[in-house]
């Protein structure tokens, strides 16, 4: 009797916990996986981002920039951008009000993720938050469900897109 009263606290407490956290799925970045899983994880939406995007300068843009939660990224992520055409360089860079703001360049922003389902256990699904500014011309910001399977990260939705131009 008592072995089975203290099963049924420990199975309540971990059901618990498993709400908890489901409820309370948004994880600030930095706190939120190892950094090569957040890494492959932004590297996808990032290059998802540069060949889907509503802009006027599409593909032909002079750079992209990347801001993850209004910072740059790390050196070591930028890493994986070295060879890109057109060249991708920290948001910094754009902000600062460089010549690519004001002509030809495109800011692709990461502004936050959230764990969704069961993914703070299995860790294979995440929403993320973001979008794209072209200066003056246009914006966009939406949520994605990215999904990870045996080939790695992927889009597999876009939520409500919120589209600003400017003609």
């Amino acid at each position: 009797m008592k072995v089975n009263v203290i099963r049924y606290v420990v199975y309540g407490l971990i059901a618990d916990f498993v709400l908890i956290s489901s409820l309370f799925g948004l994880i600030h970045l930095a706190t939120s996986g190892n950094q090569q899983e957040m890494f492959d994880l932004f590297e996808a939406f990032f290059r998802y981002k540069f060949e889907y995007n509503r802009s006027g300068a599409q593909d032909s843009a002079e750079a992209y920039f990347l801001e993850i939660e209004g910072k740059d990224p790390v050196p070591e992520f930028m890493a994986r951008f070295a060879e890109h055409t057109p060249p991708v360089r920290k948001g910094s860079e754009w902000i600062a009000g460089s010549i690519f703001q004001q002509n030809n360049g495109l800011l692709f922003r990461i502004d936050g993720l959230e764990w969704i389902g069961w993914g703070w256990f299995t860790r294979d699904h995440v929403r993320i938050g973001g979008g794209y500014d072209e200066s003056s011309l246009s914006a966009s910001s939406a949520s994605y469900i990215c999904k990870r399977d045996k080939k790695g990260w992927g889009l597999v939705s876009e939520g409500p897109v919120l589209l600003a131009l400017n003609n």
